[in-house]
């Protein structure tokens, strides 16, 4: 039985609509969805006719996920330094979610796209902690109600990797480095232990090649502290090379078309790999080969990841050298960044030939001091063994 006020604008279609006369009279149709709610639409509008109100509410306009991401993207740009990261990440993430309605996205959505097997876990959570982000200004600007990514639960990051570099490894990629800048970016992040995002924002300014010194202005850290360090002969020579023919504000890492650094992710995965610190597998089958000789032979594409040594190591082997040189921990500490000891103390990595060298000192102190005594303890019994005989 056709009820009256609900009709179908294209028959067939299953889009119902509603048509009804307001309070002041004038008719108006609203498109409901399906007949079901088409129906409870049209008892809801008459009742509130019959209540007197002039309007229903208004509709929320619908927001889709493009909008509030680059709102996020514009909150980056003016108060994170991860502005770079959090482009790369949101142009995935559009990819998955573009042209939906940002409240259509569900936290079951959000937990199949993370799913990657190949994924570490922190990858996985700074994927969620964007979303998550992007949701909560929507909500503050009153675009969205809800923030699916916060029923998204995190994982847990085990920070086992204990990467490090040797003076040999690092004279080896010192040999394969083909760029200047990259050369300069390898020294300074094996002699001081700065992290990838400091060194990326150096500028001339922050050079003083008079008093051979660099330093990173406070605000810019990521503990936000300020640091200062006297160059090494290597350091002072590269980066006199790197600046040349520079003005006071550009980058001082730039690339051969001067053009600032910004990521050398697959620059530097190139480098581990031709010095023999790394290597490529295939996501699809993890054969540690390119090309990989399952998916050649099945003539089918295929992508490939690196593993091996990361840029981070280069931190790590800082420290250690710093405790190897018998630095004061507060002054190693000043020159890394780190402000609590106890993360200090977790990048003080000892490597096996340390812990090797550690078990033969001992052995020759021991030997050192025992020795006078067996000397004597000899003779004596030699001497017992001759009045006995």
């Amino acid at each position: 039985m056709r009820m009256r006020g609900i009709f179908e604008k294209v028959r067939g279609s299953g889009e119902w609509w509603i048509r009804y006369a307001d309070a002041t009279g004038r008719i108006r149709r609203e498109k409901a969805g399906s007949k079901g709610a088409a129906v409870a639409l049209y008892h809801k509008r008459k009742t509130q006719v019959l209540e007197g109100r002039k309007l229903p509410e208004k509709t929320r306009r619908c927001v889709t996920f493009d909008e509030i991401a680059q709102d996020a993207l514009t909150y980056s740009r003016q108060c994170k330094r991860s502005l770079h990261e959090d482009e790369l990440r949101m142009a995935r993430l559009l990819k998955w979610f573009k042209g939906r309605p940002a409240e259509a996205v569900t936290p079951g959505d959000i937990e199949q796209r993370l799913s990657e097997p190949s994924w570490a876990d922190a990858t996985v959570n700074r994927y969620r902690a964007l979303l998550s982000l992007t949701y909560k200004l929507a909500m503050r600007r009153g675009k969205v109600s809800v923030n699916p990514a916060r029923l998204v639960p995190a994982r847990i990051e085990r920070n086992v990797r204990q990467g490090f570099v040797d003076d040999a490894q690092y004279f080896r990629l010192v040999q394969a480095c083909p760029y200047l800048w990259l050369r300069a970016l390898l020294a300074l992040g094996y002699t001081y232990g700065w992290r990838k995002g400091e060194l990326l924002s150096l500028r001339v300014r922050q050079l003083d090649l008079t008093d051979r010194t660099a330093r990173l202005e406070c605000g810019t850290t990521k503990n936000e502290d300020g640091r200062i360090i006297h160059l090494t002969n290597e350091c002072y020579e590269l980066l006199k090379a790197c600046i040349a023919g520079k003005g006071s504000d550009d980058a001082v890492f730039t690339r051969e078309d001067e053009t600032p650094v910004r990521d050398f992710s697959k620059t530097w995965a190139e480098l581990c790999v031709k010095a023999g610190l790394g290597s490529y597998f295939c996501r699809r089958c993890n054969v540690p080969a390119r090309p990989c000789p399952v998916c050649s032979k099945a003539e089918r594409p295929t992508t490939y990841g690196y593993q091996g040594l990361i840029f981070h190591d280069l931190r790590r082997s800082a420290v250690r050298n710093l405790e190897r040189a018998s630095v004061p921990r507060s002054v190693a500490m000043k020159i890394t960044g780190h402000r609590g000891e106890s993360i200090y103390r977790r990048y003080a990595i000892v490597s096996p030939s340390d812990l090797a060298d550690a078990t033969r000192r001992l052995e020759q102190n021991r030997q050192a001091e025992v020795a006078p005594e067996v000397a004597p303890a000899t003779g004596a019994r030699a001497d017992l063994s001759a009045k006995l005989m």
